[in-house]
């Protein structure tokens, strides 16, 4: 009963790190740092879908997949005073760094100091700048990171909940890894494919699952944007 009680509050003290931890990284480089753009055409792609200019917001994100246009757009017709564009980039991020500060606790058998310790190196050395510069390539690519990382989870014994959980976190990020850039998006189900493949050889892990979904998501995705272009005016624009 004790061993019982001790487990139920270390998982609860790992789920309260694993919320808290990424958040106060985040919050002290928004504070001492302007939260910019990288480039003028974010700020652009932005203006489109919130009707910046027009005063209409439009799903016609030009470099984005229709489908993160609809999204986004849809957000902005509800209501105009929040920034959703922003914002979801910063959800994006957040949930990320948590898939990712998870991956250093089971990397360390949930040992809080040295799983804190290797985030805290990976996030100041390699994450830190592109949390605070946003650009729609670089913030898929904390979804797709996020996405194969989970992948990799497969490896942890877990019940058929916890495995279903994952399963749909793994969708959910590489959908929107592949939708927020489709110029590069072919990357992530490269990515997918190899590291799927090493984790067969070297784990025994099943990734076939993952592997077929993801690549279903790219390409079904990317067959939503083909149509559009091509059933509207864009088809001239790319012309």
């Amino acid at each position: 009963m004790e061993l019982r009680s001790l487990t139920s509050k270390f998982k609860k003290l790992r789920v309260v790190f694993l919320c808290v931890v990424p958040l106060i990284f985040l919050c002290i480089v928004w504070s001492r740092h302007n939260v910019c753009f990288e480039t003028n055409d974010e700020f652009f792609l932005m203006s489109i879908v919130a009707g910046y200019r027009t005063g209409i917001p439009s799903h016609d994100a030009m470099f984005c997949n229709v489908i993160w246009g609809v999204l986004i757009s849809t957000l902005y017709k509800i209501t105009g005073l929040i920034p959703w564009y922003t914002l979801a980039y910063f959800i994006i991020i957040y949930l990320s760094l948590i898939v990712v500060y998870s991956l250093c606790l089971d990397i360390f058998n949930n040992n809080l100091v040295f799983g804190t310790l290797l985030f805290t190196w990976l996030y100041l050395c390699i994450l830190c700048w592109y949390t605070g510069v946003l650009e729609f390539t670089t913030v898929p690519a904390f979804s797709g990171l996020a996405a194969i990382l989970i992948m990799s989870k497969e490896r942890i014994t877990a019940s058929s909940k916890i495995i279903s959980i994952r399963f749909v976190a793994f969708m959910l990020c590489y959908l929107f890894a592949v939708i927020l850039r489709t110029d590069v998006s072919y990357l992530y189900v490269v990515a997918l494919i190899l590291y799927g493949t090493l984790l067969r050889i070297i784990y025994g892990i099943r990734t076939r699952k993952y592997v077929l979904a993801g690549t279903f998501i790219q390409f079904s995705t990317w067959l939503v944007n083909y149509i559009y272009i091509h059933v509207t005016d864009w088809n001239e624009f790319w012309k």
